[in-house]
């Protein structure tokens, strides 16, 4: 999933304008589904359901480091689409 996210996510995902107020983007619904798309929205909300990591700590710290360098490249992006979706509330869950 973090795979993914990383290929895909870019600043200004939708190409809008800056300062774009979205309630006023014109067929903004259009627009998420071609820049966006159905796999990257549900890999933005639910990578961390898929995220396992295996027994030897080798693994895990490759884990570790594979999350440190998402969130250091592509935080504000992966923010910038759960707006964008409207779903936000999946990146301050508990």
């Amino acid at each position: 999933m973090l795979q993914v996210d990383g290929e895909r996510l870019k600043k200004n995902i939708c190409n809008l304008e800056d300062y774009a107020v979205l309630s006023e983007v014109k067929d903004i619904s259009a627009c998420k589904r071609v820049h966006i798309g159905a796999a990257l929205e549900y890999a933005c909300q639910f990578w961390t359901k898929h995220l396992v990591i295996p027994g030897s700590s080798i693994c895990v710290q490759e884990v570790e480091n594979a999350i440190d360098d998402f969130f250091k490249t592509h935080l504000l992006h992966w923010i910038e689409v759960l707006v964008l979706t409207e779903n936000l509330g999946v990146g301050s869950m508990p």
